[in-house]
């Protein structure tokens, strides 16, 4: 499905309206049956939902177009509700799959989308500010031209499109995303590139905009709910209701840090304890997306501290499955918030959003970062690993898989555990991965290596002058080398490796930035 316009406008309403409109050039094959549901008393929908269906049970895809961005959800809705059939587990796994890597993506799963894709239904949305942006159509002309290729224009009148048309322009400039040149062309802005790279639509790229900017002004850097806050996904914003009591409680346990980052974003203290207190709701507004978004930021802090999924469930009162939900959005939404800062050319942000970005993948604390990147080993495996004395990467590629069994038993779940005749089975499987996951750690141990014998050669190559510089962008480390004679060997070059590492602001000295300076010689 696609909407074909960001301006919203109502489709034709009923069947004797387009049977009026193209009676000329249309001639019934058949007629579709009234139904007895309330959701498909108007002919139109009736009509569109029933042939949809009728297309998919025969083995083909249907591809509907509505008018409007709600349109498009709501029309998913109907026709997944009214699908209701049955699938194998192989379907069902692949239907899983599309799922997970929708929410793998920059912008998450839309929340519709998330229970409409199980049934065989989605939608998407073309908007006219995506248009623009990638030069599709710039001039005037070339907007006209595009939207007449539309199947909305040969739905309504043509004056009523472009009115449409030029109302949806308006909010654009007014929003700041589009302004004109001097050709009379439409530009998109540095704001409406960040939108688009990121995935946004344009109401949430607002919203973000409006957050980062607060952030750039006053960042609690002493503390980490600030990141977690504007790591928290939009749009599962609704997918859970607040439990005001539950929030005023991790109000209370947060330190001065906490609360400021609480002050920053707009959240009152006074309006959570009188929530708490009344038992009563926020209205749909934007002072309850961020009330909402924080709530989700303390789950997300939970699970960046290691805190299994079930647990966090219970301490919050919601199920499992959203939990899972935002563990699984919240990496793809952070990658669109880093590269929405770096549209934006707001470096410093975007440098402070990728440390913590890691910490996001690995759902660990920092400590375990650097176990957390090899495969099959997940938050509670690398604590269990690292409390078992296998600290760093070369410690489990130097290990023996047999050594490595019992601790992986030990990080499994009760719950997973097998006994009896299955025992022997289950331990096969666990050495299997044990296996795995030290094959995996010499390979990424053999890349680190490479790494260092490349900075090696270039020490090498630094002893056919003196202080000679090499920038590695890949390690963002800075050699320099310092040759001159060994006084204990003449006749040797020593080489003196100035290895500088850069804090936050890279490539140049300064108080906040400056250089870790450690040397080793050959």
């Amino acid at each position: 499905m696609a909407d074909q316009s960001k301006a919203d406008h109502a489709a034709v309403s009923s069947a004797d309206e387009v049977a009026k409109k193209f009676k000329s050039r249309v001639t019934p094959v058949r007629w579709i049956s009234k139904s007895g549901f309330k959701e498909l008393q108007n002919p139109v929908t009736n009509v569109v939902v029933s042939l949809a269906i009728e297309t998919a049970k025969a083995g083909f895809g249907a591809l509907i177009f509505c008018s409007n961005r709600k349109g498009c959800e709501t029309l998913a809705r109907l026709v997944s509700r009214a699908r209701g059939e049955d699938i194998s587990n192989q379907v069902f796994e692949q239907r899983k799959e599309v799922l997970a890597e929708l929410r793998s993506l920059p912008t998450g799963v839309d929340e519709t989308l998330g229970k409409t894709v199980m049934r065989g239904v989605a939608f998407h949305r073309i908007a006219l500010l995506e248009v623009i942006t990638v030069r599709l159509a710039t001039h005037p002309i070339a907007i006209q031209e595009y939207v007449r290729r539309t199947l909305l224009f040969h739905m309504i009148e043509a004056q009523e499109l472009d009115l449409m048309v030029e109302e949806a322009i308006r909010q654009l400039m007014a929003d700041g995303f589009i302004e004109v040149d001097n050709s009379g062309s439409y530009q998109a802005t540095q704001l409406s590139r960040a939108v688009v790279s990121s995935y946004m639509t344009p109401e949430d790229g607002l919203f973000v905009h409006g957050e980062l900017r607060r952030a750039l002004q006053a960042f609690v850097m002493d503390g980490e709910l600030h990141v977690f806050y504007l790591f928290t996904p939009i749009q599962l914003n609704g997918m859970t209701e607040i439990d005001w009591q539950i929030f005023r409680r991790e109000m209370e346990n947060l330190d001065d840090s906490g609360m400021r980052v609480l002050r920053l974003i707009g959240v009152n203290p006074g309006l959570v304890n009188k929530m708490a207190n009344s038992g009563k709701s926020l209205p749909e507004t934007e002072e309850r997306l961020i009330y909402h978004r924080c709530y989700l930021a303390f789950q997300l802090r939970d699970l960046c501290d290691e805190t299994p999924i079930h647990t966090v469930a219970q301490r919050y009162r919601v199920t499992t499955g959203s939990v899972q939900t935002l563990s699984q959005c919240c990496e793809g939404f952070a990658a669109g918030m880093i590269q929405f800062c770096d549209r934006m050319g707001w470096g410093m942000l975007k440098s402070v959003l990728e440390h913590m970005g890691d910490r996001l993948k690995a759902g660990a604390r920092a400590d375990l970062l650097e176990l957390a990147r090899i495969p099959f080993v997940k938050s509670r495996t690398a604590r269990v690993l690292w409390d078992n004395g296998f600290r760093s990467l070369l410690a489990v590629a130097e290990a023996d898989p047999k050594d490595l069994l019992p601790i992986l038993l030990l990080a499994q779940p009760m719950k997973a555990r097998m006994y009896g005749h299955d025992e022997d089975k289950y331990q096969q499987k666990m050495m299997l991965k044990a296996e795995i996951i030290v094959g995996a750690a010499n390979r990424l141990w053999g890349m680190r290596e490479s790494e260092n014998n490349g900075l090696i050669r270039a020490a090498s190559i630094g002893c056919m002058a003196n202080d000679r510089q090499v920038f590695n962008s890949k390690s963002k480390l800075k050699l320099t080398f310092e040759n001159h004679l060994c006084p204990r060997y003449p006749r040797r070059i020593r080489v003196d490796v100035n290895v500088k590492v850069p804090y936050l602001r890279r490539g140049r000295r300064s108080e906040v930035g400056g250089w870790r300076e450690a040397r080793s010689a050959r």
